[in-house]
C-alpha cells in the first residue's frame, strides 16, 4: 500500500502455486492493453472489468482473513452484519462501487510511464517484465485517496492521482508497486531478497491474542507473514513480527480517514506446541519488544527508507533505486555505504532472474 501522505508521516508512524500464478498472469481481457514483455501486457480495466477484479484474490486470500473491523473502517460504516458472509457481500458490492473507467488521458499517460518501466527492466533483464498486469482506477473511497496498492496482478489507482499526473512520480510508484505485483508471483525470488534484510518466512501458525487479532489490518500489498531475528538490548534473540492494526475495535464517524486508526509494531513471536507461534503482548495488549528496545531492526534493515510496515514495503521501495542505479546510473538520494550494498547486492538478484 503507497500512500505519499502515510509515507511522509510514518514515524509520526504462503507459497504461491504454479498453477495459480499462471492463472493470474494469463489474461484474455478484450480491452485497450500495452505490449510489455514478450509474452506479457499492461491492461487498462474499464469499470466493469474491474468491479469485478478488484474482488478477486486467489492467491493472498485477502477476503478470507479482512476483519469486520477492517471493513467497517474501510466501508465508514459501524453497523455491518455480523454474519461474515452478509459482510463480505456488503464489503465486495462497495468495493465494486469504487471504480471507474480509465479516461483516454489517463491511459496515454500512463501507456507513457509503463513506456520507460519497459525499457529500464528490459536493460537490467528482460525477464523481469513476463508479468501481465492489468491497472484498475479507483475513486479512492475505500483507503482514501492517494492510495495505491495491489491485489493479485492487479495494480489499483486512485482518480485523484491521475488527475494531477506528474510522470517522475507515477514512474516511480508504478515501479514500487510493480515489484509489489513480482514479489507475490515469484516466492523463491522474494525470500532471497527479503533475506537480504534479514527477514525469513514463518513455518507455523500464528495465533494472536483476540482483541489484537480482531484488529488486525491487512496490508493488501504485503499479507505474507515473515519474522525478523533480532538482538535485543539486553543481547537476547527475539524474532520479531511485523503487525499492523486498529487503534479501536469499531469505525467512528469523527475519525473518517482509513490512517487514523492505523498502527504499526514489531512483536515478539515465541514457539508453542503444535506447529503454534504465539505472539507476545504486555497487560496493555502492546508489544513488548517497542522500537527503542530493538535497535537492530534499523540495522538489518537498513536505512534507504522510512516506509517499514513490512519487508515487501521495504524492498518495493529498494526496488526503485535498484531500477534507478543499474538502468540509468542515478542515485535516488545520497544513500549510506550501508544503504548503497543493498542496493547492489538487490540489483544482482534481479539481474540474474529467470522464470
Amino acid at each position: 500500500m503507497k500512500n505519499i501522505l502515510f509515507f511522509v508521516l510514518f514515524f509520526g508512524i504462503c507459497s504461491l502455486s504454479n498453477c495459480k500464478t499462471q492463472d493470474v498472469r494469463k489474461s484474455s481481457i478484450d480491452t485497450t492493453s500495452l505490449e510489455f514483455g514478450k509474452k506479457s501486457k499492461i491492461y487498462f480495466l474499464d469499470s466493469i472489468q474491474a468491479s469485478t477484479a478488484i474482488i478477486t484474490d486467489e492467491i493472498d486470500h485477502f477476503f478470507e482473513r479482512v476483519t469486520f473491523t477492517e471493513m467497517e473502517i474501510q466501508m465508514k460504516n459501524a453497523s455491518l452484519s455480523s454474519n461474515r458472509d452478509a459482510a463480505i457481500r456488503d464489503y465486495k458490492d462497495f468495493l465494486s462501487s469504487d471504480v471507474e473507467s480509465f479516461t483516454e488521458n489517463d491511459i496515454e499517460n500512463l501507456k507513457l510511464v509503463f513506456e520507460s518501466i519497459k525499457t529500464m527492466l528490459f536493460s537490467i533483464n528482460p525477464n523481469l517484465l513476463e508479468n501481465d498486469v492489468q491497472l484498475i482506477k479507483t475513486k479512492g473511497n475505500h483507503y482514501g485517496g492517494s492510495v495505491y496498492y495491489t491485489r493479485e496482478n492487479k495494480i489499483i489507482i486512485p482518480a485523484n492521482e491521475l488527475e494531477n499526473f506528474s510522470e517522475k512520480s507515477f514512474l516511480e510508484v508504478m515501479l514500487h508497486e510493480y515489484f509489489h505485483v513480482f514479489s507475490r508471483l515469484h516466492k523463491k525470488t522474494r525470500d532471497e531478497i527479503y533475506n537480504l534484510i534479514g527477514f525469513q518466512e514463518v513455518n507455523g501458525i500464528i495465533v494472536l491474542p483476540e482483541q489484537l487479532g480482531k484488529r488486525k489490518l491487512l496490508n493488501p500489498d504485503g499479507t505474507t507473514d515473515y519474522y525478523i531475528p533480532l538482538k535485543n538490548t539486553e543481547g537476547k534473540t527475539v524474532y520479531a513480527y511485523p503487525l499492523i492494526s486498529a487503534n479501536r475495535d469499531h469505525f467512528t464517524p469523527d475519525h473518517p480517514s482509513f490512517f487514523e486508526y492505523l498502527e504499526f509494531q514489531l512483536y515478539e513471536l515465541v514457539p508453542g506446541e503444535d506447529n503454534v507461534l504465539n505472539l507476545v503482548v504486555n497487560e496493555k495488549g502492546k508489544s513488548t519488544i517497542p522500537f527503542e528496545k530493538i535497535p537492530s531492526f534499523f540495522q538489518s534493515i537498513k536505512d534507504n527508507t522510512n516506509y517499514i510496515i513490512h519487508p515487501d514495503e521495504i524492498m518495493a521501495d529498494n526496488f526503485i533505486y535498484a531500477v534507478m542505479y543499474l538502468s540509468k546510473n542515478e542515485k535516488a538520494k545520497n544513500f549510506s555505504d550501508e544503504g548503497m550494498k543493498l542496493i547492489e547486492s538487490f540489483g544482482q538478484i534481479i539481474k540474474k532472474f529467470n522464470q
